[in-house]
């Protein structure tokens, strides 16, 4: 149920909308590496899912040391409620 709730939400969301979530997480990334991550998730959340280290490594290789511990610990925060 949970992954088709991450589905439909995915599904609509917009550039601007995630790019304003990860601003008021005080993430910021570089605009080409940004959208090159949005289509990453839009093409593959699924298997973002299934293999997120695989993508965590992608996100680790393009951006900086505190951007990727950022990342990391909403990740860390979302994976418990996905789980749990």
């Amino acid at each position: 149920m949970i992954n088709y709730l991450i589905e439909k939400y995915l599904k609509k969301l917009s550039y601007k909308e995630y790019n304003n979530y990860l601003i008021s997480k005080n993430i910021f990334i570089e605009d080409k590496t940004n959208h090159y991550f949005f289509d990453l998730l839009k093409d593959n959340y699924k298997d973002m899912i299934d293999n997120p280290n695989k993508y965590l490594d992608i996100v680790k290789d393009k951006v900086d040391y505190n951007t990727y511990n950022k990342i990391y610990e909403l990740y860390l925060t979302y994976s418990k409620r996905q789980y749990h």
